[in-house]
């Protein structure tokens, strides 16, 4: 048994999971185990996304920590893991179908044009200069083009966009309501 106070990290496989919805490949992971534990299943993963029957245009690389630190071992933060995707033999290949999101601080941002983008404020209280809001990203990969939208919903003491934008979605579905959103990104797939 472990000591009084310690804790023990489920394996990585916990945690792990890639699966497809329509054209978009999704793989999740945990950076609180090591890179080492969690190569294996990476590999895994690009192994399927290459088959033929799979075969996404882009792949979401999605964790939870922006940086190494506060629970998140080396090189385990979304961006380095997406760093060291070149080392992993099967993801080589499929580096440039890969963007990512990441969270923990609490912002939501770009945070590399057309790549890399954190959703982790969702409501939470202004953290490290970024503002107290809750907003809603939406993925839309029709017309050959990987686009990322962003509604704005509320910010305390700022905006309430929620009311307007329910009503829009409501009323003409999501897609139809993307003037109400800011465009994180619009490349071709």
């Amino acid at each position: 048994l472990p000591e009084p106070g310690a804790y023990n990290l489920p394996p990585p496989s916990n945690f792990f999971f890639y699966h497809m919805m329509g054209n978009v490949a999704f793989v999740g992971f945990s950076g609180a185990q090591a890179y080492a534990d969690t190569a294996p299943y990476l590999q895994e993963a690009c192994e399927w996304a290459a088959q033929p029957e799979n075969d996404p245009r882009a792949i979401l690389l999605m964790g939870h920590w922006d940086k190494d630190g506060s629970g998140c071992e080396a090189e385990m933060s979304v961006p380095g893991l997406l760093s060291e995707l070149a080392n992993i033999p099967a993801c080589a290949p499929l580096v440039s179908k890969f963007k990512y999101f990441e969270g923990h601080t609490h912002c939501n941002q770009i945070m590399e044009p057309d790549l890399g983008f954190m959703v982790g404020a969702m409501g939470m209280g202004p953290s490290l200069g970024c503002s107290d809001s809750f907003g809603l990203p939406v993925l839309d990969t029709t017309g050959d083009h990987f686009q990322l939208y962003y509604f704005p919903i509320s910010k305390f003491n700022g905006y309430d966009n929620y009311d307007a934008t329910l009503a829009c979605f409501q009323d003409h579905g999501v897609s139809g309501c993307y003037h109400l959103a800011e465009v994180w990104s619009y490349v071709p797939l």
